[in-house]
């Protein structure tokens, strides 16, 4: 944001800077100036268009742009940054596949079977999925007991049979009850499940909370179960990625590069909607289960992974959710600098915390727990909100910094 804060009174910089506004905020922006409203990109679907507008203004080099040449340029200039935007989110999602299936599956190779696994039959997909792991001749699932790495659990157990097991690392970053899910869920597939203590909160790389933070952690995680795998006679260690995951910042695909671990979701094209309808056929008591991940993703980049910060959002997420409102199955709460509490839940449910009563009560809550401000996000409940503190560099310098890894 602070390169178009100190350019706004540039044609140019005032229309990369008005992408963040909403319409009528950027109209009364526009009005203020010589800024022709016609000209500005409004991508108000998520925060690309910011990032586009950040990315452009650096990767055009116009940090000292010319007020003439920009207005009369301004229009093709931004279509570029549109291309060139969207090219290197292809090329980054090409790279984090190449580098987390051996079969060097490329996003557009992926993006063609999701479409073919759309017009299939259930059935269809469950025996391919099944075949895939069958040739893997002996596999150890990094199972957490959400839905992703359920289906593989349950398609490996079908393929492989005793050869098929599943392993849970556990740490202070799992939120309570997950570990008993994963150990239920386990036996409702009829899969041998072991269960590791992880020591990620003893490296500093993963405590002090970078943005590849979850590179770490999935090292650490990795590094425990390679051993186990190797004691057990295991060939394949294969995680729960699908084809969605591919189109997000997820430092963690890294690693399981690292170890040659398998992601037979990518392999087959599969996405979260296949998943769930994988789920759903094999009866699976997760079929549904909201996205879980590890409470050190509620952290803010920058802001130090503690155990006792862990422990505050995991009781006050607790909390909202014995309140027992339907419109609360899927929330968030954020840790910021200075013990600041953000709620993220549905818009559907804003304006029912938003009441007195009940606003007091979560307030009184989270005060007891150890946070110093409680805030409700206006904006609703969103998966991978943190991301936006993502630097920009590192989003679209991703393909770039490892092409050259092997």
């Amino acid at each position: 944001v602070k390169p178009l804060e100190q350019h706004r009174s540039e044609p140019l910089g005032r229309a990369l800077f008005l992408d963040f506004l909403s319409p009528q905020t950027a109209a009364q922006q526009a009005s203020a100036g010589d800024t022709d409203q016609d000209d500005l990109l409004h991508d108000k679907s998520s925060v690309s268009g910011a990032r586009t507008a950040v990315s452009l203004f650096t990767a055009l080099e116009l940090e000292t742009p010319d007020a003439t040449v920009c207005s009369a340029h301004l229009p093709e200039k931004l279509a570029m940054l549109r291309y060139r935007c969207e090219q290197n989110t292809v090329d980054r999602m090409n790279h984090a596949s190449h580098r987390n299936n051996p079969h060097n599956l490329s996003a557009e190779q992926a993006s063609v079977r999701q479409s073919h696994s759309a017009h299939r039959s259930v059935e269809e997909l469950a025996d391919r999925l099944v075949a895939e792991l069958q040739s893997y001749e002996s596999v150890i699932v990094a199972f957490s007991a959400g839905v992703d790495s359920a289906v593989v659990a349950k398609a490996a157990a079908v393929a492989l049979g005793e050869r098929a097991i599943a392993a849970t690392g556990v740490s202070q970053s799992l939120a309570a009850g997950e570990l008993e899910d994963a150990k239920r869920v386990a036996i409702e597939i009829g899969i041998r499940h072991e269960v590791i203590e992880t020591d990620e909160f003893n490296k500093t790389a993963y405590t002090q909370n970078a943005s590849d933070r979850c590179f770490h952690c999935k090292t650490e995680l990795y590094s425990q179960i390679g051993p186990l795998a190797a004691s057990l006679d295991i060939a394949t260690v294969v995680n729960g990625t699908n084809v969605d995951d591919l189109g997000d910042y997820r430092p963690g695909l890294e690693a399981a590069s690292h170890f040659q671990v398998r992601s037979p979701l990518i392999e087959c094209g599969f996405d979260k909607q296949v998943v769930r309808r994988l789920a759903t056929h094999w009866q699976l008591s997760v079929h549904d289960k909201p996205a879980t991940p590890c409470l050190s993703s509620r952290i803010a980049y920058g802001e130090e992974v503690t155990p006792a910060r862990l422990q505050m959002i995991d009781r006050a997420e607790q909390f909202l959710r014995g309140l027992d409102m339907p419109e609360l199955r899927e929330l968030r709460v954020r840790y910021h600098t200075g013990d600041l509490a953000r709620i993220e839940v549905p818009a559907a449910a804003i304006e029912a915390l938003s009441r007195p009563a009940l606003r007091g009560q979560i307030d009184r809550r989270f005060r007891e727990l150890g946070f110093r401000f409680v805030t409700l996000d206006l904006a609703g409940f969103q998966s991978g909100s943190l991301n936006v503190l993502v630097p920009i560099e590192t989003l679209t310098g991703i393909a770039n910094d490892n092409s050259t890894e092997e």
